[in-house]
């Protein structure tokens, strides 16, 4: 998922800091949040590579627009740590920011914590090596698996193996559905040699979709009050965070 905005930005120094939220006040509006992207997405969307396509804005609106969300998680992530100045600052981020993936894991949102881990992979956070080793051994740990789970090694088999048979509500990871759509399209043609139409594409494809949407069913109940401080929080900072290239993010990390 390509980040094209070459945007930098300058740390600016913030009053409220993602550690002073409750975790699971957060880990709850990002569910509630990201299920309303998700309700959105017709099962049409998912038909023909349509997010491939040069016009996949009009061909799958909701899904290319979860993309993007996927995008500007990973990114405020990445920016919340490479943000703060003092060493024992990004390792607390860090910290909090580890268990956020694992209580999204736990709540089965899996689309968001592996947005979440992205953020902590990326180029501009992994090179604070410093930074890394001083974080608790447990919550290497907790990060080395994940980052072990989402590196797609066996064809995402330690993934699969957790969102595969998640009781709703959940939110699926939409990384493997596209490569498995994807495969499905590509490898098995729409008629057999006999001119009769491949059934067994159409079965398989229909039951990736099917197993998508039935998710859609079942909304996150809210248990935490809203918090207005926290809803303007993240929505700021998701946008600054946005604006904020590849680049621009390895840039920011490199005065550390």
């Amino acid at each position: 998922m390509s980040r094209k905005n070459n945007k930098s930005a300058d740390i600016q120094p913030q009053s409220v800091h993602i550690i002073d939220f409750d975790l699971k006040a957060i880990a709850e509006y990002l569910c509630m949040d990201d299920f309303n992207y998700f309700l959105e997405i017709h099962p049409r969307e998912f038909l023909g590579q349509s997010w491939t396509k040069e016009n996949k804005e009009e061909l799958c609106p909701n899904v290319v627009k979860m993309t993007k969300r996927w995008n500007d998680i990973a990114n405020w992530i990445s920016f919340e740590i490479i943000s703060q100045k003092e060493t024992s600052d990004r390792v607390n981020v860090w910290t909090f920011l580890v268990k956020l993936a694992k209580e999204l894991k736990a709540m089965r949102n899996f689309y968001g914590m592996a947005a979440v881990i992205c953020g902590l992979t990326n180029a501009s956070v992994n090179r604070l090596k410093k930074t890394y080793q001083k974080l608790s051994p447990g919550i290497q740990s907790t990060y080395e698996e994940y980052q072990e789970m989402l590196a797609g090694e066996g064809n995402f088999k330690l993934l699969r193996k957790v969102t595969l048979h998640a009781d709703p509500p959940s939110i699926p990871v939409f990384a493997i559905i596209m490569k498995d759509l994807i495969y499905l399209d590509e490898v098995f043609e729409n008629k057999m040699e006999n001119g009769d139409i491949n059934f067994y594409k159409y079965r398989k494809i229909s039951e990736i979709i099917q197993n998508t949407v039935r998710y859609q069913q079942t909304p996150y109940p809210e248990t935490i009050p809203y918090n207005s401080t926290l809803d303007q929080y993240i929505t700021s900072t998701l946008k600054t965070a946005s604006g904020i290239s590849e680049k621009g993010l390895y840039t920011l990390s490199k005065q550390w």
